[in-house]
């Protein structure tokens, strides 16, 4: 038996807290039943590039593929009462629910904050050389995969000074 709580109306409903409500109410909807999505269809979404192809893009020598891109949404798919997938106009990008606050926004700003944080050099393995941090790359995927084109310590032919 349901409860007003359990009413996407509870906070209007005038029989709060009265038990059996479904088959007492006619407006009663239960909750689990909608997904509150943060944007509609029509709404602007921004998306970036993920980091794995941020970093492909870098090693192609295609960056100016690393921007943010200002997409309208066309379509949203549901499933499973929590996953959503938004579709943009043009059909060639597609934003996971996963993926909110990561690679799509709905505020530039924050694209463009996360945009500049894939930029910054990422150095995984620390060592005892000069620089503790850089792994280096001797090949263009150890280069690219330790993001060496935009570390400090990155030289001719991918390795490190």
């Amino acid at each position: 038996m349901a409860t007003c709580r359990e009413c996407l109306h509870d906070e209007a409903c005038p029989l709060y807290d009265e038990e059996n409500v479904e088959t007492r109410c006619s407006t009663f909807r239960d909750k689990t039943k909608y997904l509150k999505l943060p944007c509609s269809i029509g709404d602007t979404i921004y998306v970036i590039p993920s980091e794995t192809n941020y970093r492909l893009n870098k090693l192609r020598r295609h960056e100016e593929l690393n921007k943010v891109y200002c997409q309208k949404v066309h379509s949203i798919q549901m499933w499973n009462n929590k996953d959503y997938l938004l579709t943009t106009c043009d059909g060639l990008q597609s934003a996971h629910s996963r993926f909110f606050g990561e690679t799509w926004f709905l505020i530039k700003e924050e694209a463009e904050q996360a945009l500049a944080r894939l930029g910054k050099p990422h150095c995984y393995k620390p060592n005892d050389g000069a620089s503790p941090l850089c792994k280096g790359g001797t090949t263009p995927q150890e280069t690219a995969e330790n993001d060496c084109y935009s570390c400090e310590h990155y030289g001719a032919g991918g390795k490190t000074r």
